[in-house]
């Protein structure tokens, strides 16, 4: 079976891997790919991605549970995106891109 997977891609498996063998490590490159997303953002809508991905890590703090913030933010995020136009907007940005490729 051939791997079909692209450079940039997310590996789950490996990010679980890392998570379970290596917290510390794990949560520098989550922090990490959170700081590369939010920089290749548009402009005006990094300070909006910073304060929810801010209102997300308080929420990881405050939980006891680690699904307890799945489901939260599963609500939350949404009714957050919908308000905001955040998603249609980094949809429509990533669609212009692809057309001006």
């Amino acid at each position: 079976m051939k791997n079909d997977k692209k450079e940039g891609d997310f590996d789950f498996d490996q990010w679980a891997t890392i998570a379970r063998q290596d917290p510390e490590q794990f949560e520098r490159m989550r922090q990490q790919l959170i700081n590369e997303v939010i920089a290749q953002s548009p402009e005006h809508l990094k300070q909006r991605m910073e304060g929810l991905q801010w209102q997300i890590d308080q929420i990881r703090k405050q939980s006891s549970s680690p699904g307890f913030l799945p489901a939260y933010l599963a609500g939350d995020v949404r009714q957050c995106a919908g308000r905001t136009g955040i998603v249609k907007s980094i949809a429509g940005t990533r669609h212009d891109t692809a057309i001006s490729q």
